[in-house]
């Protein structure tokens, strides 16, 4: 029987979302939800950035914490360049290679991806606590966060007369008529902020197309590109009693093309 695609649910209520408007900090965003994604789909991503690549990167001297923030910036700018062979330090070299391959074995190859990668390695030298979890560097979600603040949008409070029993005789009562009154200042306080946010510097994000649900897509396109999963096999997983393939290699573009990502020419299967 067919039951449809259970992530096409109706919206109900007010489920809108925002963020800054300036494109570049959209994408970032969706990238670090991608490489997040990654991390929870498929954790040997992270598990073989810490053995080959880590062990390189310590062989390279590029965990010493007297290495400044511009150093690092050059190093990098020298790891992303097409001279980069030209760089006469061979244990530098030795990193770099070992980087782009575990890049290149998952399909993390683009430079975002591996700049990623790079700052996770320069965490997990400096905080054991990163390294042990094997989580992706904070980086990954700092840039490009700089929007101006929406007054009172960093606390909502909510206060109201106690339960006067010569008013509400019955306990049923007075939770029925602070239930209302929270309801009435919670919409109040967030229509305030959605009429504030245009003018600070957001805008409404509209649902993706091809799902309802915002991480399905991101979810496919880890399964497809990183676990080259079949489309199939992606179908039978979500949807064992439906047939999606068209749906799902729509919101696999979709989702590559939200984070910078070619799109695919898919075959069947």
């Amino acid at each position: 029987m067919d039951t449809g695609n259970p992530d096409r649910v109706p919206r109900r209520g007010r489920t809108a979302a925002y963020e800054p408007s300036r494109g570049d900090i959209s994408q970032n965003r969706r990238r670090a939800f991608f490489l997040e994604t990654v991390r929870r789909c498929e954790p040997k991503v992270l598990e073989d950035l810490s053995r080959e690549p880590v062990r390189f990167f310590h062989g390279a001297g590029l965990d010493a914490t007297n290495i400044d923030a511009r150093t690092l910036v050059n190093t990098w700018a020298i790891l992303a360049s097409d001279r980069w062979h030209l760089h006469s330090n061979a244990p530098f070299l030795w990193f770099r290679r070992k980087l782009w391959a575990w890049g290149e074995q998952w399909k993390l190859n683009e430079d975002w991806c591996l700049k990623a990668a790079f700052d996770t390695l320069l965490d997990w030298a400096h905080d054991p606590e990163h390294a042990s979890e094997l989580s992706w560097s904070l980086m990954i979600h700092a840039s490009g966060y700089v929007v101006r603040p929406i007054p009172g949008e960093d606390r909502f409070t909510f206060e109201h007369q106690g339960w006067q029993l010569t008013i509400y005789r019955t306990r049923k009562e007075y939770e029925d008529f602070i239930r209302a009154a929270f309801e009435t200042a919670l919409k109040s306080y967030c229509d305030q902020i959605e009429q504030a946010a245009p003018l600070h510097g957001y805008v409404e994000v509209p649902p993706l197309k091809h799902s309802r649900k915002p991480e399905l897509p991101f979810e496919w396109l880890v399964r497809y590109r990183v676990q080259e999963w079949s489309i199939n096999k992606i179908s039978n997983h979500y949807y064992p009693n439906s047939e999606n393939r068209r749906h799902i290699r729509e919101g696999i573009n979709e989702a590559a093309s939200l984070v910078g990502f070619p799109l695919y020419e898919f075959t069947n299967g």
